[in-house]
């Protein structure tokens, strides 16, 4: 059992929303981010639009965001690739 004066872990906080269309994005760090972003992408088109990170040097993870929610990091460069 947890004791009653225990405290219960901080929620995480979130400040913003982004709702866009047909957004491409050019590689940027998001400054004022203290943690994660979630992101998803809707709608009826194939071929592009994935979320890129850097995860290396000379690296960069394509997150497919199509219909499934994905979780990175902004204090990364991140952008949005072209359709």
């Amino acid at each position: 059992a947890v004791p009653a004066t225990a405290a219960a872990p901080a929620p995480p906080l979130y400040d913003g929303l982004a709702v866009s269309f047909n957004f491409v994005g050019s590689p940027h760090i998001d400054t004022h981010d203290v943690s994660e972003q979630f992101a998803i992408s809707l709608g009826d088109f194939s071929g592009g639009g994935e979320l890129c990170v850097e995860s290396g040097p000379e690296e960069v993870t394509r997150v497919d965001t199509h219909g499934r929610l994905a979780k990175v990091d902004g204090r990364y460069p991140h952008w949005v690739r072209g359709y």
